[in-house]
């Protein structure tokens, strides 16, 4: 399992390379992994000593190892050139294991500097195709040690063996074991690894951990572990949080993202609360929540909120409220919303093509045909419009080419049965053109995850072009 910087919440924001000038920082939501669960999720760690500085082949440094040990796993020969050298910025204590060295902590959030002759435990990476370091931030991913016995080689040894040891439950129990008869430095890792929420804790113990720390720097990382949980280990405990006082800031955009992930109509009253409890420029989560709830039938307890939003939120919510699609009273305020410009409001453009309005359909075929401008809210209101007349095939045959670009673009964000058809028609139409040919396998990788037959064949048929790396 690849770490996940959880949904509605944060990216890594940090260069890639030991070259970067720029400080690497995460923002709000990361949720990096222990020591023992980088050691889990890593199938290939060796002990391997720096023996040679040399140039790669792309002109930047690099660093030659020999293989001392495999402490995971198994790597097949016994030598590695991995990216960086010299300058070294430092080790870590020997026994604290609480931070990566130094140079983890400038530039490209992994540390790539080496000192020749130093020893290193290296936990590798095969996904590529080849081996490489692991890029996880932040973390002891290539930590140099003073022997082949010190304590981070043996801490590693030790978890290694426990992440073989089968169910949760097994290691959780093994791990504790560790704490109580291991060294001073080994109990304190397991004491942080237990303290840390993270997604592959289990749920019990996440909400043990939600239950004893208190404040928006400790629970709202909680919260958002406990967002990648299943609605029978942790539906209850967000219906209670809903259900209780407006929500703080800090845990309102996940527990209203988890409303969204889980709808229940049982809990729109809820939300329609906590919206109202919110100031304005704070609700977005819990409105798009609520507008995923409304319905012909709640749609007159909605009315004293849609009086107190904003043209924005008003955009917002109509534009996730497909269970308003029939209500005039809705249309109507869309309409006036979009004050007959519908290039200027591409969502609520859409929206009303979602809902077979025949005027939005109407002006998308106009623009397409004329060529002119916001082709793309224009393309997009057809591949979404249910009605008989948003033909797109006659848009391929006699469009240029970044028209053609632009509806294969839009293609993955629709349920239209022809999408397959329209990719096709798109490569006849521009035989060979690269450009064309990498949209169209971007767009066919789309269809391949939601499933389209066929999708996955044509694919394959087709050519990769120059800079194409899928």
């Amino acid at each position: 399992m690849r770490w996940r910087i959880g949904a509605g919440l944060a990216a890594l924001l940090c260069a890639a390379s030991p070259g970067s000038v720029a400080a690497c920082s995460l923002s709000g939501g990361a949720l990096l992994p222990t020591n023992y669960e980088l050691v889990q999720e890593t199938e290939t760690i060796v002990l391997a000593r720096a023996t040679d500085e040399l140039a790669l082949p792309d002109g930047s440094a690099g660093t030659r190892f020999t293989v001392v040990e495999t402490l995971r796993g198994r790597y097949p020969g016994t030598a590695i050139t991995l990216q960086g050298g010299p300058p070294f910025a430092g080790a870590s204590p020997e026994n604290d294991f609480s931070n990566a060295r130094p140079g983890a902590y400038s530039g490209a959030c992994t540390a790539f500097d080496y000192r020749i002759g130093g020893l290193y435990v290296l936990f590798l990476d095969h996904s590529s195709g080849r081996w490489d370091l692991r890029r996880d931030a932040f973390s002891r991913i290539n930590e140099e040690v003073a022997r082949i016995n010190s304590p981070w080689v043996m801490a590693v040894r030790a978890y290694a063996k426990v992440a073989d040891m089968g169910s949760y439950e097994r290691r959780k129990a093994a791990l504790l074991r560790l704490e109580r008869n291991g060294d001073a430095a080994l109990a304190a890792d397991i004491a942080r690894h237990f303290a840390r929420p993270t997604p592959v804790k289990s749920a019990s113990d996440l909400l043990q951990v939600y239950a004893g720390s208190q404040g928006a720097e400790d629970r709202g990382p909680v919260l958002w572990a406990l967002e990648s949980k299943s609605a029978e280990e942790v539906g209850p405990f967000f219906d209670r949080l809903l259900a209780g006082p407006t929500l703080p800031e800090w845990a309102r955009g996940t527990v209203c993202f988890w409303a969204i992930q889980h709808p229940r109509p049982a809990d729109a009253p809820d939300l329609l609360r906590q919206v109202l409890g919110q100031p304005q420029g704070q609700r977005a989560e819990c409105l798009s929540a609520l507008a995923a709830l409304a319905t012909v039938d709640n749609f007159d307890s909605l009315r004293v909120l849609l009086r107190a939003l904003d043209d924005q939120e008003a955009a917002a919510f109509y534009s996730n409220a497909d269970g308003l699609a029939h209500v005039e009273e809705v249309r109507a305020a869309i309409g006036r919303l979009l004050h007959g410009d519908y290039a200027s409001a591409g969502e609520l453009t859409a929206t009303l093509a979602r809902w077979g309005d025949p005027e939005a359909l109407g002006w998308a075929l106009s623009k397409v045909r004329q060529h002119g401008d916001a082709l793309d809210v224009a393309l997009r209101a057809i591949t979404v419009s249910p009605l008989p007349h948003a033909e797109l095939a006659d848009v391929v045959d006699h469009s240029d080419k970044t028209t053609v670009e632009l509806l294969l673009g839009e293609l993955p964000g629709c349920s239209r049965d022809d999408r397959l058809e329209l990719v096709e028609a798109a490569l006849a139409r521009f035989p060979g053109d690269k450009d064309v040919l990498h949209m169209a396998r971007s767009t066919l990788r789309a269809l391949v995850r939601d499933g389209v037959p066929a999708a996955s064949s044509l694919l394959e048929s087709l050519p990769v072009p120059a800079g194409d790396t899928y």
